[in-house]
């Protein structure tokens, strides 16, 4: 099956559909002229026949009507022995009509099979009458007395035989008319058969070939209409060639062909994409990474301070910005040269990382030797305990900077503000006052820590300052 959908796959649609139409037309050919053959020629043998046996009624009929008349002048000739212009006029009537019975007698004879009980009664017909033609021949030698028995005898040994005969012989023709009905009927039967058989398996062939042929159109074509649909979905790997050469193979592979442009189109697109996404992330965390320190920087701080000022606000909860500034980095710069600073300030992000390090706080670079961190649910007492330690850590560091007021080593200058979110504008103010912080521990001496913890909680004033945000804003939406 599969070598002749090869072989099928390389003819056009066209040339399919008109091998159909072929096959269609020469069963329909085959069927008209099977039952046209077989009608035909039954007919003409139940013609052939009918005729045969009409011709041998009808000789049959002559038969009787003949010898009825001989039978009748035989009668006639006893009656009228002795009477001789009578008995030459019948004598002449009947060899005329004699030679007339003999000539149907043998062509009947002939019509018949040779041993048929038929053949046989027409046999002993021909010679009773030829035994009833030579009785004349006897009537001289009798006397008038002898008539009667001679003719009782005639009528015993002759024409009572032969009427016997004449009747088997009819009987025997009716016989062999029906016999051979049947025959015929029975022949006109297995011929219908047989050509109906014949007409089956023409038809089957016929159904067979056409099946093939639509199997041949009908899979591939289901086949790529699925294939299209998983097109029309972005699934592109359902494809497969095939080796075929009429219009639906041509079309599957133009089809494999786009599909494969395609997914090859997608393969290089994720690839630029991957790299696109990859370059993204790579740009984000540069523009929220400070290049020398490699710690966030201003940006990524005012987005987290932000968030985190939200997040407090919402969970009434303090939140601590830390203020630091390097003591005298510029004299450093000026000492060692930029190189050392950027070690410098290295070695202070890495120092400070010690002690700022959990998830919810950030530590970024402000800007030159300014850094801030902050540090969401931290009040101001724990805040200025931290700064304690920062910096302490940074002194122990003993990084010279020999020309600070503050000591021989880089020291820090740290200013914290602590506040509720209710306590205090925005958290632009708060990084205001932090900055504020830092500069009076820079004017008081350096190296050390100004705190301004602000007010005490007060739920009351938490709930009146919740208020009246409340109420400013219904009615700026009012005034709107």
């Amino acid at each position: 099956m599969r070598k002749i959908d090869e072989i099928l796959g390389d003819i056009s649609i066209n040339q399919k559909i008109k091998s159909i139409a072929i096959a269609a037309g020469l069963l329909a050919l085959t069927f008209s002229t099977v039952i046209t053959i077989v009608g035909l020629n039954n007919n003409m043998r139940y013609r052939k026949s009918m005729d045969n046996f009409f011709r041998q009624f009808s000789l049959m009929r002559d038969i009787s009507e003949n010898y009825n008349k001989i039978r009748a002048m035989t009668t006639e000739y006893l009656l009228f022995w002795g009477d001789k212009p009578i008995t030459d006029g019948l004598s002449e009537q009947f060899d005329a009509c004699f030679v007339i019975l003999e000539a149907d007698i043998v062509e009947l004879e002939g019509m018949l099979p040779p041993l048929s009980p038929q053949n046989e009664a027409i046999n002993k017909v021909y010679g009773y009458l030829y035994h009833l033609q030579n009785f004349r021949f006897t009537l001289p030698s009798l006397q008038p007395e002898e008539t009667e028995s001679f003719f009782i005898k005639l009528q015993k040994e002759i024409i009572g035989p032969l009427d016997n005969n004449i009747t088997v012989a009819f009987n025997a023709m009716v016989k062999n008319i029906d016999q051979e009905s049947k025959i015929n009927q029975k022949r006109y039967s297995e011929s219908v058969t047989s050509s109906y058989i014949a007409i089956a398996v023409f038809f089957i062939l016929g159904i067979v070939y056409v099946s093939m042929i639509v199997r041949n159109i009908r899979v591939p074509l289901s086949q790529l209409i699925n294939s299209t649909e998983y097109f029309g979905r972005g699934d592109y790997g359902v494809f497969n060639s095939v080796n075929r050469k009429d219009e639906l193979g041509i079309l599957n592979n133009k089809f494999v062909s786009a599909a494969q442009e395609i997914k090859k189109v997608q393969t290089e697109l994720a690839i630029y994409a991957k790299s696109l996404q990859e370059l993204n992330t790579t740009l984000e965390m540069l523009s929220t990474t400070d290049q020398i320190t490699g710690i966030s920087n201003r940006r990524a701080l005012d987005e987290f301070l932000g968030r985190a000022w939200d997040e407090c606000k919402r969970l009434h909860i303090p939140i601590t910005i830390m203020y630091m500034d390097i003591d005298r980095f510029k004299y450093f710069n000026d000492t060692y040269g930029h190189l050392k600073g950027d070690e410098c300030l290295r070695s202070f992000v890495r120092c400070v990382r010690r002690y700022i390090k959990r998830t919810v706080d950030i530590f970024a670079r402000y800007g030159g030797e300014e850094f801030v961190a902050v540090l969401p649910t931290t009040p101001g007492e724990a805040a200025l305990a931290l700064a304690e330690e920062i910096r302490c850590a940074v002194q122990d560091m003993k990084i010279p900077n020999p020309k600070s007021e503050a000591g021989p080593y880089v020291t820090v200058s740290i200013g914290l503000a602590a506040r509720y979110p209710y306590q205090i504008d925005s958290a632009q103010a708060l990084m205001e006052l932090a900055d504020q912080m830092c500069y009076n521990s820079k004017s008081t001496g350096r190296n050390r820590i100004t705190l301004d913890a602000g007010p005490p909680y007060d739920a009351e004033s938490e709930s009146l300052s919740l208020a009246n945000i409340r109420t400013s804003a219904q009615a700026g939406s009012g005034s709107r």
